[in-house]
């Protein structure tokens, strides 16, 4: 796989080995959630566009809140999977910040009627942010980003040595989550995309370096 080359959430989802019923319920609320939003999606318009009865909705998933679990818990972390891998052997400052910026923001691209329900629900549902966190701990996020960014502190010595990992992650983050913001959530089009990925770019070289 090339360093941009996304694996999707529909790719992911066509690999997984469960009944088609299920699978059609999962994809049906993926797409009703990311339009309408969780509270504002019934389990009776999820079993008309996936085709199947309520019954076979409740049947897979018992309640609307496992289903959104559901939606997300096959997904996430095969999604960051590769990123980490490819991640891990970048070590050039300038090189890295490229590679996150281009890969995340075509992964928030190709992927964002998910992001989008996630970034829209974890805010007011506290079970969906506790799973998540389980989900990140489970998949060792953090401490795969923290060995990740030891190593480029030592190789970098540009880098603000007197930053922890939560602030450089939040350096690196910010920028990019406002941006996907402007484009997927508030839907403001972008004048002049490669414009902007180099003003994210030079943003979170500031705010990490001396």
């Amino acid at each position: 796989m090339t360093d941009n080359q996304m694996t999707t959430y529909l790719e992911v989802l066509a690999t997984l080995s469960i009944p088609k019923g299920k699978k059609q319920t999962i994809l049906a609320a993926l797409e009703l959630f990311s339009k309408q939003g969780y509270d504002g999606t019934s389990t009776a318009e999820i079993a008309a566009a996936a085709r199947v009865s309520q019954a076979t909705v409740f049947k897979y998933f018992v309640t609307k809140e496992n289903l959104l679990l559901e939606v997300i818990n096959p997904v996430l972390p095969a999604l960051f999977g590769d990123f980490f891998n490819l991640l891990k052997d970048k070590n050039d400052l300038e090189e890295a910040v490229d590679f996150i910026v281009v890969n995340r923001l075509t992964f928030f691209e190709v992927n964002y009627p998910l992001l989008q329900i996630v970034f829209q629900e974890v805010m007011v549902n506290a079970s969906l942010k506790k799973h998540i966190l389980a989900l990140s701990e489970k998949n060792h996020i953090l401490s795969k980003m923290g060995s990740w960014l030891e190593t480029l502190k030592e190789a970098n010595p540009t880098v603000n040595q007197d930053l922890d990992l939560v602030s450089i992650i939040r350096c690196i983050i910010g920028p990019m989550l406002a941006y996907f913001g402007q484009r997927y959530i508030m839907g403001i089009a972008s004048q002049d995309p490669e414009m902007d990925i180099a003003i994210i770019k030079k943003q979170i070289l500031a705010g990490i370096t001396n």
